[in-house]
């Protein structure tokens, strides 16, 4: 693969502005490659201290007893988490939260996706 030298940059059909546009979003796509679910952080069972999660709130594949990453957009935090258990009778996942790793959310949104298209559904295409 031939590597561009710097001075070769502005031969290329965009500006500089344009190609540092493009950056960010590819660094915003690529910051978040696992599974993760939109939470009420305030939200949680009385028997067991879970925090639930609606089935449609969670992007990508989860499992019993995977980590991943909840996140509550009000407050614009996230956490790691583990699933506990999934009620599919309910839409619901129930899942342990560890506290202790609560930090701002810097993962990407639909709003800051903007062009980039559906990238967050849960059933992605393929790329052919």
């Amino acid at each position: 693969m031939d590597v561009m030298d710097a001075n070769e940059f502005a031969e290329v059909d965009i500006s500089e502005a344009e190609f540092d546009e493009m950056l960010v979003e590819a660094r915003t796509v690529t910051w978040h490659t696992g599974p993760r679910a939109q939470v009420d952080l305030n939200d949680r069972t009385r028997e067991d201290a879970l925090t639930r999660a609606r089935l449609e709130d969670v992007i990508g594949q989860i499992a019993v007893g995977e980590h991943i990453t909840v996140y509550e957009p009000e407050d614009g935090v996230a956490a790691d988490a583990v699933v506990r258990e999934i009620d599919t009778a309910k839409g619901l996942v129930f899942l342990a939260v560890d506290w202790a790793s609560l930090r701002d959310d810097e993962a990407p949104t639909a709003a800051t996706m903007g062009s980039l298209g559906r990238l967050t559904d849960r059933h992605p295409v393929p790329p052919k």
